[in-house]
């Protein structure tokens, strides 16, 4: 029961964290990849607290963040070619 409860305590978590990081970037409070590397650094070090456990996590999900981060940046990159061409 115990596991279960702290398990509900980190979906609420995450989801109040994904929605805030959502608002940071409609606000364009930073940078998007800022915004997305801050998100990364807070959810990682809040769900696996224990530095083996998060390389371990790293390792297993690096091949999957490579994508994300290519679409990130370049979804940047096209934003800030798109505004450059409006000024």
């Amino acid at each position: 029961m115990e596991a279960q409860d702290k398990t509900s305590k980190l979906v609420w978590f995450n989801f109040l964290l994904t929605l805030s990081l959502m608002v940071a970037l409609n606000l364009r409070l930073a940078p998007m990849p800022v915004i997305f590397i801050i998100g990364f650094v807070i959810a990682l070090s809040v769900n696996h607290p224990k530095s083996c456990r998060t390389k371990n996590v790293i390792k297993e999900n690096a091949s999957h963040a490579v994508p994300v981060v290519m679409l990130v940046l370049g979804a940047d990159i096209l934003q800030f070619s798109y505004l450059r061409q409006k000024w």
